[in-house]
């Protein structure tokens, strides 16, 4: 069976293109551009000695940062080889007989629920539509994306599982705590699990007003999900954690390989969670290119932004053949963004762009604005 296509796909493009891999400037996969922090490299220099060893299987070193970062205690987190790890510990634990998956999504979610027996309910988002453009006019049709969270309430029941995911892959977008915390503890007390994956989150500079952790207090059947892939630019290490209360985290740790978290992976994730300097800089950047987003592709037509939260956006092409000639162009340039034609409820249109520096930013804005332009003179 085929592997669900992901973004990051740079080994198969550039030997696609006969280019080094290093030549390829990756627009599909939502990474830090600024590379992981500076003390990770003296980190893991400094731990090349402990790959003698075997890793420390129950994280301690590593979980101390977190749970001072996360203001938790150890026992309520689990480190793994990525965030999939722990989406598929937590689906073979608790094993939910249904599982609701809102989309589009990251496809992993429905696949690791099939793959333990779970039947998976798809809901789509609400909204979405931003604009249609007519001759002479812009026509406003609806609102970015938003938890349908009526329909999900329809479906639940005790056993299931429902899959929220916030800050939102694809769309970009975040929904303050606030607007579904209440429907989540209702699921809750109806005897679902809940599963948040904030794998983007710390992108976020005012994250505690976003996050879900608070729900974990007052819950056994809550998990959260995060990544130090993403902010920290670690996707070669691989690191994700879950946190929950310590009693599920306990039957999760007791169904896990214990060595899947290498060293080096435990280093480099210590000394990132300790630099709260690189988080700054990092808002600081973000902020700026977001506001460089908006202002050039929101104005470019035919074409539909949906304004970012963290360091990636979706747009939508008003044709297939823009979309497909405007692919064509990145290629040739040595670009990738992502199609987003596999992903449930959106289609050949759309396209997910990361956000890079500045510099990269705008040749990708200006190599697309070209290729509209182009195709708009042939209408």
């Amino acid at each position: 069976m085929e592997p669900h296509l992901h973004g990051g796909r740079v080994y198969d493009f550039a030997a696609d293109l006969n280019i080094a891999v290093e030549q390829v400037m990756d627009f599909s996969a939502n990474i830090n551009p600024w590379g992981p922090p500076p003390e990770v490299w003296k980190a893991i220099a400094h731990a090349f000695g402990g790959i003698r060893r075997y890793p420390d299987p129950r994280h301690v070193l590593v979980k101390a940062v977190l749970a001072d970062y996360l203001d938790v205690e150890p026992k309520q987190i689990i480190c793994g080889n990525g965030a999939m790890e722990i989406l598929e510990l937590a689906m073979r634990v608790l094993h939910p007989k249904r599982t609701v998956v809102v989309t589009p999504a990251f496809a992993e979610y429905a696949a690791i629920a099939r793959r333990y027996g779970s039947e998976v309910i798809s809901i789509p988002l609400v909204g979405g539509v931003i604009r249609q453009e007519g001759i002479g006019s812009t026509e406003t049709l609806g609102v970015p994306f938003e938890v349908p969270l009526s329909a999900i309430d329809q479906h639940v029941r005790a056993g299931d599982m429902v899959v929220l995911n916030s800050p939102h892959n694809p769309t970009g977008v975040a929904w303050p705590r606030k607007l579904w915390q209440t429907a989540v503890s209702q699921w809750n007390d109806r005897g679902a699990y809940i599963l948040l994956d904030e794998s983007f989150i710390d992108f976020l500079s005012q994250a505690d007003d976003y996050t879900a952790l608070p729900l974990i207090s007052r819950s056994t059947r809550v998990v959260v999900v995060r990544s130090a892939t993403k902010m920290y630019a670690l996707p070669g290490l691989r690191f994700g954690f879950g946190i929950s209360s310590p009693e599920l985290i306990g039957r999760m740790e007791g169904d896990r390989d214990p060595w899947s978290v290498n060293h080096l992976a435990q280093e480099a994730v210590r000394v990132s969670y300790s630099d709260q300097q690189y988080r700054e800089k990092t808002w600081a950047w973000l902020g700026r290119e977001q506001r460089y987003i908006s202002d050039s592709w929101g104005s470019l037509p035919c074409v539909d932004l949906y304004p970012p939260s963290v360091n990636f956006f979706l747009i939508r092409f008003s044709d297939v053949d823009l979309a497909t000639r405007v692919d064509q162009q990145m290629r040739q340039k040595g670009m990738i963004i992502r199609n987003c034609d596999n992903f449930e409820g959106l289609g050949a249109r759309y396209r997910r762009i990361a956000i890079r520096r500045h510099r990269d930013n705008m040749r990708l804005f200006h190599e697309a604005k070209a290729v509209v332009s182009e195709w708009r003179s042939h209408q």
